[in-house]
C-alpha cells in the first residue's frame, strides 16, 4: 500500500473534499483520507493534507499526477510526494 500526499492549500479544503466525493462515487477503487500536517514545515504552509491510497508505487505516482491536473477549480500546488504504508 503507498499513500499519495498532496498539500492542500488555506481555504481550499471543502472544494478538495467535494472533489474526491465525486470522484469516489463513480470509482470504487479511489480512498482517500485528510489529516492535518504535523511537521512544522508543512503546517505553515498547508491547512491540510490529503492521502490518496494506492496498491502500488506506479499507480500511487499516476494518481497524484491525475488529481493535481483533475483539480481545475481548486488551488493546489503541483507536486506531491508518495510514502510507502
Amino acid at each position: 500500500m503507498y499513500k499519495t500526499m498532496i498539500g492542500i492549500l488555506h481555504g481550499e479544503t471543502q472544494k478538495i473534499i467535494k472533489i474526491c466525493e465525486d470522484i469516489a462515487a463513480k470509482d470504487n477503487s479511489f480512498a482517500y483520507y485528510i489529516i492535518r500536517p504535523t511537521v512544522k514545515e508543512i503546517k505553515y504552509k498547508f491547512e491540510n493534507v490529503l492521502v490518496l491510497l494506492s496498491d502500488s508505487e506506479k499507480e500511487a505516482k499516476s494518481r497524484g499526477g491525475w488529481f493535481i491536473h483533475r483539480c481545475e477549480n481548486a488551488k493546489i500546488p503541483d507536486y506531491f510526494w508518495i510514502k510507502k504504508a
